[in-house]
Parts: structure tokens; sequence; C-alpha cells
């Protein structure tokens, strides 16, 4: 992993969050535009029609380019909650890079194909065995009392 590849997995983080101010300030953009579309359509056309007087010129020229910014500020909290929601976190990224290449290695590992069929059905039957155990201590149940004695486990079997 070279180091350039290290630093936007570590940064993951930021660019979220950097997508989820910029989404809230662009609701708040978007909240201010509404409260001034609404006092300039509103309001100011009220006036207007009950004093009788003409519909100042600067109010229409404002109103379009309210609607415009309010156009603009929506798309744009579009693209940063799209972007923020599909950004993954840093431990997503670090999954999605160090997962893989475990997996190949456990799969492509030449000793660990050579390991007999039995074996790993032992394995599997000795971790069913204990995850119960193990969840049960965890939550404090009385199933894992002292003096209830605790169920065999399967004797590994070598050849000699």
């Amino acid at each position: 992993m070279s180091r350039w590849l290290l630093y936007w997995v570590l940064k993951c983080d930021d660019m979220r969050r950097l997508c989820e101010s910029g989404s809230v300030a662009a609701g708040a953009c978007w909240v201010i535009s509404g409260t001034m579309w609404f006092l300039g359509l509103i309001i100011i056309s009220t006036v207007c029609d009950v004093r009788s007087i003409p519909y100042p010129s600067w109010c229409s020229m404002a109103i379009r380019i309210d609607i415009i910014v309010l156009i603009v500020v929506t798309v744009l909290w579009c693209i940063l909650e799209a972007a923020r929601h599909m950004l993954p976190s840093t431990k997503e990224m670090a999954v999605l890079l160090v997962v893989p290449p475990i997996t190949n290695a456990v799969v492509n590992n030449e000793m660990l194909r050579r390991l007999p069929k039995r074996l790993w059905d032992l394995a599997s039957e000795w971790i069913e065995m204990l995850a119960p155990q193990e969840s049960a201590r965890k939550m404090g149940s009385a199933t894992t009392s002292p003096n209830k004695p605790r169920p065999k486990r399967p004797k590994l079997v070598t050849k000699k």
C-alpha cells in the first residue's frame, strides 16, 4: 500500500464530514433563499396591491435571482448528500483494502490446503461448542454456572 493511498484512506472520514458540512450550509442557504422568496413574493406584492402602487421592478429581478439560487443550492445539496452517503468511512475503506489480500492468502496457502478434512470438521465443531459458552458468559447468563458440567470437547486424533 502506498503512502498516498494510506493518506486518502485516513482522510475518508474528513471528506464525509466536509460533505456533511457543505450539505448543512446548502440547507441553510435554501432556508434563507426560501424566506427571501416568501418575503418578496407574498409580502411585497400584498403591500403593493393594498396601497395600489406599482410592483417595484427590482423585486421581480430579486425573485428571479432567488429562484435561480434555490435551484443551484438544491442541486448542490443533492450532490453533497449523495457524496456523503457514497464515500466509505475510514473503517470501511480499511476493510475493503485489507480483507481481500488476507482472504486470498488463506485460500491460496498450500499448507492449509493439505490439512485433512477431518481436522477442519473438528475445528468447526470446537468453534460451535465454544460460541454459545462465550456469548452466555458475556451476557451474564445463568447457563454458565460453575456447578453445571461443560460439554465434552472432541478429542483431536493424531496419526503416528
